[in-house]
């Protein structure tokens, strides 16, 4: 959540820099909006329903659907393109894999966790 929220602020403040205004945000009508609420809904209902590890990726790929549908909807939007991309290809490494690989020594060396908290704890292919 830190790192979204890092990444949203920096990318305001670089458009600041390149001469962007917040006033211009309300001009583009976004299609589609509550696609992205459902994916937000949808990406973190396996954590909030305690779900089977199968049922988590499912419904995380069902997160991923929703929001490529809403940048595929918005695509005159500049970054869209990049954004849908992204999308496409993430979902592709979590459906191929069947939850998205993480490795548990860099879950350790990103300070995120202590090797001892990761013992049973399922982490997705590798």
């Amino acid at each position: 959540m830190r790192l979204a929220v890092l990444a949203l602020l920096g990318g305001l403040a670089v458009a600041m820099v390149l001469g962007g205004r917040l006033s211009h945000l309300p001009a583009e009508r976004l299609r589609w909006p509550a696609l992205s609420l459902v994916a937000v809904v949808l990406y973190w209902a396996p954590s909030l329903l305690g779900t089977s590890s199968s049922a988590a990726v499912l419904l995380v790929l069902c997160s991923y659907s929703a929001l490529l549908s809403f940048a595929l909807a918005n695509l005159r939007l500049t970054g869209m393109a990049v954004v849908s991309l992204g999308l496409a290809l993430n979902a592709l490494v979590i459906s191929a894999n069947g939850g998205m690989p993480v490795d548990p020594l860099a879950v350790v060396a990103t300070g995120l966790a202590q090797p001892d908290e990761l013992v049973g704890v399922e982490l997705g292919p590798v």
